[in-house]
């Protein structure tokens, strides 16, 4: 079931990767923290606090290397979240095997190509395989406040495979890019005191509540929880009027708005004002409605603003 999971969970990244360039191509200061698929940003999330390796670094690595795919491959044999090699592969997962780190239902007796690929293939162990790596590589130390980008320079340059360190500089650079941009936080749409959480059922949400309700008085700004492009800015049936705003992974909604202050096609920086709240639609008393689907599916807004 596990290894089921981490499957389908791929496939949903390789899906959305062009989506993810797309985005980035247009602007990168539409992205901040909340681009960051969720298992993906629990497994950096969880490193980071055991390493010190600020999460924006690993983000912008495993997003360089992989457009936070899971079981991306490329011809060379690079596989995994953090594109390692078939050698540091073996070598990384042994050595988690010695510290006791990977998971007990990942463990067989016969340690052959099909467990080191499905070890590579869960995010944690990749990401924690990628830290050994770069750590081989020279990476140590590194004053994450000051010059980080100096000091990483040589490192990035072997971890990307290049001999001549004058040849990596785009490489490189595109990394410095993402790292800026996964800097920038995910922001609370209003601040308003929570009505109605995740799951909540009731005569109003047949099969439970999709999302989060704040309560607002009518004209309260709302402001972008993360930066995107605007799919939908109009009337949506029961949402009212409504504002829909994807980044490639999550697409975020925002319903029972009185006025709208974006257009479909828009592209939108984290913290923007988007549009006020209202009580349009199906609705009982002023509040935001807000939604977070990952891949089509609802998740918590909760969880997934750290709230």
């Amino acid at each position: 079931m596990a290894r089921k999971s981490i499957w389908e969970a791929g496939k949903g990244y390789t899906e959305s990767k062009a989506n993810m360039e797309w985005l980035f191509q247009i602007s990168k200061s539409v992205a901040t923290r909340g681009m960051i698929p969720t298992d993906v940003a629990a497994a950096i999330r969880k490193v980071s606090l055991e390493t010190g390796i600020p999460e924006w670094f690993l983000a912008a690595l495993a997003f360089k290397e992989s457009s936070f795919d899971p079981l991306a491959e490329n011809s060379s044999g690079a596989f995994g979240l953090f594109q390692l090699m078939p050698r540091e592969q073996r070598w990384a997962t042994d050595i988690l095997l010695e510290q006791g780190k990977i998971p007990e239902w990942f463990l067989k007796d016969t340690l052959d190509d099909a467990f080191y690929r499905s070890a590579m293939s869960a995010p944690l162990i990749n990401t924690m395989a990628a830290v050994l790596v770069l750590q081989s590589k020279g990476l140590d130390n590194v004053d994450w406040e000051g010059d980080w980008e100096e000091q990483v320079y040589y490192v990035l340059a072997a971890y990307g495979g290049y001999r001549d360190p004058d040849k990596a500089k785009g490489y490189v650079e595109d990394i410095y890019k993402y790292a800026e941009a996964f800097q920038k936080e995910k922001v609370r749409p209003v601040e308003g005191e929570i009505t109605a959480r995740f799951g909540q059922r009731g005569k109003h949400w047949a099969g439970g509540h999709h999302g989060v309700d704040f309560r607002a008085d009518v004209g309260t700004p709302i402001l972008s929880a993360a930066g995107g492009v605007v799919t939908l800015a109009g009337w949506n049936g029961a949402y009212g009027k409504c504002i829909i705003i994807s980044n490639g992974v999550y697409d975020f909604v925002y319903g029972h708005l009185s006025e709208i202050e974006v257009r479909e096609g828009d592209t939108v920086v984290a913290g923007k004002i988007i549009g006020l709240t209202g009580n349009t639609g199906r609705s009982s008393a002023p509040h935001l409605h807000f939604e977070v689907r990952e891949g089509g599916r609802a998740i918590n807004p909760e969880l997934w603003l750290g709230l």
